[in-house]
């Protein structure tokens, strides 16, 4: 039986003061939204802003969205609180067939075409020739790119670089966090014409119930699944398999309980914004002025096992 775990999470966003010069600010906030392994059981928002839910075109994200009058506030205070069960995603493998068929493709483009940092560069496009020399099934292309990302990269927070989901930086580096180590993969298996899809959100420590986590792995950690037709889709985390080796064979199939997804997908355009500058990935508050400018926030994230 799949382990689950109820918790409350807490998503804390504070703008104590906004620039002098700005008549106005927009703000987009990841919303949290139910799937096949969350349960959302209740959302609770404090704030002192109007706001409105909206949902990104592509994958479908929940985003809590303001444009606010400068002139009529001075500050965001919001605190958006959630009570939700994760579960445990497994896969048994011999319960099912991968069936072939020409027509599933047209259905998951976008987690078949490159990002602006998930390239189908000329060592990428190298890699994944080889491995489609050896395989011809997707179940088992998947298996070797896994197998190809954890042989070649260390997950390593030193130096510079690391931590934008750069597959062309994590394939010549060979190291970085989970965004480097997931970009890997995902190019290597797009490339190959396997369906992957990158999924980000908090993570919880091992052995601990409650607290603040804004800083534990960097504050967010990020998944992969990819598409087995006649499967549907499988979960893989390489780099928590690069951290827990005895547990390698484990992240290819399953994931954990100890996560609670924020959004899906790369290169994200969030509704109503108008700079031209597709989103990397979605886990912070995006707060600018009406001009484009940055806007500095303040961030926590708590949670509370229940």
């Amino acid at each position: 039986m799949s382990k689950s775990r109820r918790f409350r999470t807490t998503y804390d966003v504070k703008v104590p003061d906004f620039p002098k010069s700005a008549k106005a600010i927009n703000l987009w906030v990841p919303f949290p939204r139910a799937t096949s392994d969350q349960d959302i059981h209740a959302i609770d928002v404090q704030t002192n802003i109007d706001y409105r839910i909206e949902y990104e075109a592509t994958y479908g994200n929940a985003i809590l969205c303001a444009n606010l009058d400068t002139e009529k506030i001075d500050n965001i205070d919001l605190v958006v609180t959630t009570i939700a069960t994760r579960r445990e995603r497994t896969t048994d493998f011999n319960q099912f067939t991968e069936i072939t068929h020409s027509g599933w493709q047209l259905h998951h483009q976008p987690q078949l075409q490159p990002n602006k940092l998930i390239q189908f560069t000329a060592d990428i496009l190298g890699i994944a020739r080889n491995i489609k020399e050896q395989h011809s099934n997707a179940l088992d292309i998947a298996k070797a790119a896994y197998d190809h990302v954890l042989e070649h990269m260390q997950y390593d927070k030193s130096g510079d670089g690391w931590g934008n989901g750069d597959a062309e930086f994590a394939c010549s580096i060979g190291k970085g966090n989970c965004t480097d180590f997931h970009s890997l993969f995902l190019a290597i298996l797009r490339a190959c014409g396997v369906p992957g899809q990158f999924e980000i959100g908090m993570a919880f420590p091992t052995g601990m119930t409650q607290g603040d986590i804004t800083a534990f792995k960097c504050g967010y950690h990020c998944w992969t699944s990819f598409y087995v037709h006649g499967i549907g889709w499988i979960p893989a985390d390489c780099s928590e398999a690069a951290q827990k080796t005895d547990l390698r064979d484990y992240y290819f199939g399953s994931i954990d309980e100890n996560r609670f997804l924020l959004s899906y997908g790369r290169d994200l355009i969030l509704p109503g914004r108008t700079i031209d500058d597709p989103l990397n990935f979605f886990t912070d508050p995006v707060i600018e002025t009406d001009s484009g400018r940055a806007v500095y926030f303040e961030k926590k994230l708590s949670f509370t096992d229940i």
